[in-house]
């Protein structure tokens, strides 16, 4: 079981922030995207997510943002449930930060548009277990 206490968020990267966007995208019905990858240093017990949304028109990207969050987990050797040429983790675990990494992404997302009086483009609310298939190209 994931017990929350022994997660610790320590760091959160903005690796890419581009924003082409006006109001108008309200009413272009933007595709969303979303990718995720997860990577991690079994020795410094922490865990890498990176997600990367993007909303693109019909003819072009209007915007695509890149994070890293990086988290401490002092247990991490617990979820480990394969270790033959890579290191497989429990999908409970990177269930839970992926869904922390998306949650705090959306509120990320959301201040971003809100900055540019688009505060009606919002990220929905996603399964974290859905985010699992996600995978970065």
């Amino acid at each position: 079981m994931v017990n929350p206490n022994l997660i610790h968020l320590i760091d959160i990267t903005a690796v890419q922030d581009f924003l082409q966007v006006d109001a108008s995208i309200s009413s272009e019905n933007p595709l969303m995207k979303v990718a995720q990858k997860v990577q991690h240093d079994l020795d410094q017990q922490l865990v890498k997510v990176t997600l990367q949304i993007t909303l693109s028109t019909s003819n072009e990207l209007k915007a695509s943002l890149l994070y890293d969050f990086v988290y401490k987990i002092d247990n991490l050797p617990d979820f480990i449930v394969g270790k033959d040429e890579q290191t497989v983790f429990t999908a409970q675990l990177i269930g839970t930060l992926l869904g922390i990494s998306y949650s705090t992404m959306r509120g990320i997302f959301y201040q971003k548009f809100k900055e540019l009086n688009i505060p009606e483009i919002l990220l929905p609310v996603l399964n974290p277990n859905d985010l699992l298939k996600m995978g970065m190209g």
